[in-house]
């Protein structure tokens, strides 16, 4: 790799968002004084608008799959693009060549190494985790590589060399999760996320804090506290963490809060504040920014209902917190939710604010990012109408069944030539599916396939269609994932 790429790379890299602000972080920006001890005065200066295709938050709507090759972001970062065209040695084996990347890390004279030879092993080394599950090549080595990519971040030699650490950290942690990976990196990713200048380190470094939180083994009062400082970042329109009205760690704090939020069961205390601050994110004028929101309005929406238990009865219950859902397989049976906790004050208005941003938006955006944030929030403003349906649900009745067809989204696995897909019906699916999609990129299907910690958080089923046209099913045994081809 020659330094005048990785130097190109780097400075599309290091293109920011335009700004963008909402009605709720004006009125606090006379009450949240500045405290960083790194001004945004010495951060680049904008350059374009952040759109859904250039960030995770970023939809994938337009379409009914979520292949592993053309989802969310729908255009490599410059970033990726550099991790993307590291190759191994033709004279080496993937297990070799990572073997090698490892020992230039661990080297104690790797920090004082030329900075170029630094940002390439750090590139092969996420590329590397993310085509190939490396578990039994880095669980004992740990602390040695933690470490390592810690001080590349603490030392902010170099913006690229931050990010790539801060991708290296995520990788490891969705390769071997451990808590004490957690305890390790959270004061450097809170200081990443607070104090660095720079607003892709900032961003990134939120995605792996979602990460390395939802990986960590945490309790869930320590979960909400997380959640309460990605909330406070999006209320504030990101001044919480001096990058005042930009939109890129804005989206990814949505996005990040989004991920975490899978793992709450309760939202009782906090649901009311949370779709205050997402309500008030509608806002924005960065496609991005609304998509985040919208989908986390739906997301909890989707959570605030949950079956009737068997010690309960719908009777107990306010009628207008019951929703009974038939038997989608047509049967004569009925399942009921309940609502579990309050959600908008003034349903109408919310709707109303939904629908409008479903047919109209911001002159600014581009056609593709209007096209994204109208599909989406036709998805969005559907599942806060009818809860139990999640995204991409369709209410067309199928003639022969006499049943609606549901959700139509898709996941496939890349380049297969028959018609094997996973259907995502939840919300909370979906955002998983985004987060670590956005972390491992083209290599989630690689680790679908045998990492636990990728097929326990998106436990779905693959159906693919043989020859004969009937459906065959991946019942995935121990969570294990089987392709079903012809």
């Amino acid at each position: 790799m020659h330094d005048q790429t990785g130097e190109s790379l780097r400075k599309q890299a290091l293109k920011h968002g335009s700004k963008t602000v909402s009605k709720k972080a004006l009125s606090k920006q006379s009450s949240l004084a500045p405290s960083r001890a790194t001004s945004r005065a010495n951060s680049p200066a904008p350059s374009r608008n952040v759109s859904a295709g250039d960030s995770p938050a970023g939809s994938d709507m337009g379409s009914n799959s979520l292949s592993d090759e053309d989802s969310r972001p729908t255009s490599p970062s410059a970033i990726d693009a550099l991790i993307a065209e590291e190759q191994v040695p033709s004279n080496e084996t993937w297990q070799e060549h990572l073997a090698d990347i490892i020992q230039k890390i661990e080297d104690r004279n790797w920090k004082t190494s030329n900075i170029q030879t630094r940002k390439e092993a750090l590139a092969a080394y996420v590329g590397l985790l993310r085509q190939h599950f490396c578990e039994e090549e880095i669980r004992f080595r740990l602390d040695q590589l933690t470490a390592a990519f810690v001080r590349c971040i603490k030392s902010e030699d170099d913006t690229l060399e931050a990010v790539l650490a801060l991708k290296a950290l995520a990788v490891t942690v969705i390769t071997a999760p451990s808590s004490e990976i957690y305890e390790s990196i959270y004061t450097t990713l809170k200081r990443a996320i607070i104090d660095f200048s720079d607003l892709r380190v900032k961003t990134e470094a939120i995605r792996t804090f979602a990460v390395a939180s939802f990986y960590g083994d945490l309790s869930e009062d320590e979960i909400h506290g997380n959640l309460a400082f990605l909330l406070e970042i999006i209320s504030s329109d990101g001044q919480y963490i001096d990058a005042l009205d930009e939109p890129e760690p804005v989206a990814a704090a949505l996005e990040a809060h989004g991920f975490l939020a899978t793992l709450v069961d309760d939202f009782a205390m906090t649901s009311t504040e949370a779709l205050e601050v997402f309500t008030d994110q509608l806002d924005s004028s960065s496609a991005a920014v609304l998509i985040a929101a919208g989908d986390n309005i739906a997301l909890l929406y989707e959570k605030a209902y949950t079956p009737l238990e068997e010690e309960e009865s719908a009777e107990d219950f306010a009628a207008s917190d019951v929703l009974a859902m038939e038997d989608p397989n047509g049967g004569r049976s009925t399942t009921y939710f309940i609502r579990r906790y309050a959600l908008a004050t003034n349903q109408h208005q919310l709707e109303s604010r939904l629908a409008s941003i479903q047919s109209h938006s911001g002159k600014a955006m581009s056609r593709e990012d209007k096209r994204l944030v109208h599909a989406s929030f036709a998805d969005i403003l559907h599942s806060v109408q009818n809860p139990t349906h999640g995204p991409r649900f369709s209410t067309t009745v199928d003639p022969d069944t006499g049943r609606e067809a549901g959700s139509s989204l898709k996941l496939k696995p890349a380049g297969k030539k028959s018609q094997v897909a996973a259907t995502i019906d939840k919300w909370w699916l979906l955002h998983r599916h985004r987060a670590l999609r956005a972390a491992l990129a083209g290599g989630f299907m690689a680790h679908y396939e045998v990492n636990e910690g990728i097929f326990g958080a998106v436990p779905v089923v693959f159906v693919g269609v043989g020859r004969s046209g009937k459906k065959r099913r991946d019942r995935g045994g121990k969570g294990q994932f089987l392709e079903v081809l012809d």
